[in-house]
């Protein structure tokens, strides 16, 4: 397949050619539709996004002639996703009277909105059940060009054709009985989607539900992804994949019930070191007018200092509080402006630090020697 490339300039620091088909299928513009364009290779350079104004590449390409390739993978998926969109919203509309609000392809999933909110689980597994069947039986897909009039009269109530679309439109049958105007990519019989599979659903603006699927490889490949984390979990907690939730659920208990004990010790530990500090200071200063003040060093886990310092707070000492933990400081005082701190460190040590005229936060690995020996030149 050839092109012929008019014009190459550069685009959000990768570069768009403009151009003209010489022979060949042409790129389906990303987004379009609600569809993933095409990637693939113009001449020696890499196709990043076609958009409906030219193509945006990798790296610039003169004016000329050029082979390009279109990324058969890539096509085959969105065939399979956009055919698979298709199937399920004909028979969400003919058997419950849904109908689309929006529709989206992603890399690894599609989005349908439906204007309904009263979905159950049990809808969703028969509408899925129902899709699966229909892919199964097979059915040839219909296209016919048609002119405003015709397809409005042929698509009926399903769905409104946009006012923006001019011109003829084509007409889509992916089952019996069932009609819809696109322009996008889809299968030749529906028997080649294989497969379809709900991921998911969630009420969005209110009013609408938001279905979450994928269709034929992409789905087999969402199938072999969650099944070797079913298998390595089976593995890690040495169950089958039924009993996988109620042992997941135990580890949890596990969790909060260990982590409900380990914060009563260290409530109980921080309790125990308060008392003991308060009767043993690193340091005692003597400040006018309040007479001596002790000062006191702690190097506990971040926890535990937390917890020390609250203790301190609630007390009615005057006290100097430094505790560090992996270089990582907190300065408190009830009656030292530490605000003063904060700046000698800023503006004379170039620490990045912040906090209150109460407490002071940062990281160095500054001695707390010189801290204190700051705090002394004050008083």
């Amino acid at each position: 397949m050839k092109l012929k490339v008019l014009n190459c300039e550069e685009y959000n620091k990768n570069y768009k050619l403009t151009f003209e088909y010489l022979d060949g299928e042409h790129l389906y513009p990303n987004g379009k539709g609600g569809q993933l364009g095409d990637l693939g290779t113009i001449g020696s350079t890499i196709i990043i996004e076609v958009l409906e104004s030219g193509v945006v590449v990798e790296s610039p390409l003169e004016p000329g002639i050029y082979t390009y390739k279109i990324d058969p993978i890539r096509r085959e998926d969105a065939r399979e996703n956009h055919s698979g969109e298709h199937v399920f919203s004909a028979l969400a509309f003919l058997k419950y009277g849904w109908r689309v609000m929006g529709f989206r392809m992603a890399e690894n999933y599609c989005t349908l909105d439906f204007d309904v909110t009263d979905v159950t689980p049990k809808i969703v597994d028969e509408l899925e059940s129902a899709v699966n069947l229909k892919i199964k039986e097979g059915f040839n897909v219909v296209e016919q060009i048609c002119t405003q009039e015709e397809a409005k009269a042929i698509i009926g109530d399903r769905k409104n054709i946009p006012e923006k679309i001019k011109g003829e439109i084509r007409v889509l049958s992916v089952i019996e009985d069932d009609f819809n105007a696109c322009a996008g990519l889809h299968v030749e019989d529906i028997k080649d989607i294989r497969i379809f599979k709900i991921l998911g659903y969630e009420k969005v603006k209110s009013s609408y539900t938001r279905f979450y699927f994928s269709s034929g490889r992409k789905a087999i490949l969402d199938y072999n992804l969650k099944h070797d984390i079913v298998s390595k979990l089976g593995v890690t907690f040495s169950c089958q994949p039924e009993n996988l939730i109620s042992m997941i659920n135990k580890q949890i208990d596990d969790k909060k019930r260990v982590e409900k004990e380990k914060n009563e010790l260290e409530m109980r530990c921080s309790s125990f070191i308060f008392e003991k500090l308060k009767l043993n200071p690193d340091f005692i200063l003597n400040i006018p007018n309040l007479g001596t003040v002790p000062v006191f060093f702690i190097n506990e886990t971040a926890k535990i200092n937390d917890l020390i310092k609250k203790y301190f707070i609630n007390s009615d000492l005057n006290y100097i509080l430094i505790t560090y933990n992996d270089q990582n400081y907190s300065i408190s005082s009830s009656f030292f402006d530490c605000s003063q701190l904060l700046t000698y460190l800023k503006n004379d040590l170039g620490v990045k630090c912040g906090g209150t005229a109460k407490n002071i936060n940062f990281k160095s690995d500054i001695l707390p020697s010189i801290f204190l020996d700051f705090i002394k030149k004050l008083y």
